[in-house]
């Protein structure tokens, strides 16, 4: 007798991206720098670690909701005033294991894997 698999389909990286956004930006709700709301600006979900960092992309402590002017103000910022707010935000031993995840390294296919799970989708 055959056993039968439930097989699940595996979010694209496009669908993972808008999923994590939406979550990202319903769980702050105003721009975490300027405290503006959506009725006031765009807000985006803004990644503290790079995107391409897979290991990370998909991690809710690595991004926050920021305004389009200050999710742009804070792009250049990482090393500066945007790191100084994580560190404050997440405190000194989740900063560092927030570090440490992001310079490791997980397929793609992974990370969007453990977000559905996550989500429960």
């Amino acid at each position: 007798m055959k056993k039968l698999r439930k097989r699940i389909k595996i979010w694209t990286t496009s669908r993972a991206d808008k999923e994590f956004s939406l979550y990202i930006r319903s769980r702050d709700k105003i721009c975490q720098r300027c405290k503006r709301g959506k009725l006031q600006v765009k807000l985006d979900c803004s990644h503290f670690w790079s995107r391409n960092r897979s290991s990370t992309r998909y991690n809710e402590f690595n991004c926050i909701c920021l305004c389009r002017g200050c999710h742009y103000r804070w792009e250049w910022e990482k090393a500066g005033e945007y790191m100084e707010f994580m560190k404050k935000r997440l405190g000194q031993k989740k900063y560092k294991e927030l570090y440490k995840l992001a310079h490791s390294s997980i397929p793609r296919r992974e990370a969007i894997m453990n977000l559905m799970s996550w989500l429960n989708k």
